[in-house]
């Protein structure tokens, strides 16, 4: 792993700097008494028909899917539909995002 030392390096300084200029939030609510289970019904579906219909999708293991697709988001960031928000994107971007998933 020495290889990726200069690079673990760079980003541990970058989330130092980007943690000390953004406040935390105060106030942080538990998903457990927040969401809704026709939310987590709604974002579970949403992410199966994807991995059913798009063309990256033969490319994932269950695994892979479970690690990178089917969350309804990554950490603690604002509860929205990302999913549709993404599938409605001009063609342009989701042409790059394509291009990006074939590398």
């Amino acid at each position: 792993m020495r290889f990726a030392e200069p690079y673990l390096s760079t980003t541990a300084r970058w989330l130092d700097s980007v943690s000390t200029a953004v406040p935390l939030r105060i106030g942080a609510r538990s998903d457990l008494k927040h969401i809704t289970a026709e939310y987590l019904i709604r974002n579970i579906d949403a992410a199966f028909d994807q991995w059913r219909s798009a063309p990256w999708a033969k490319d994932y293991t269950s695994e892979e899917f479970c690690e990178w697709v089917l969350p309804y988001r990554t950490v603690s960031e604002r509860l929205e539909d990302w999913r549709a928000a993404a599938l409605n994107l001009p063609i342009p971007a989701q042409d790059s995002l394509r291009r990006l998933a074939d590398m």
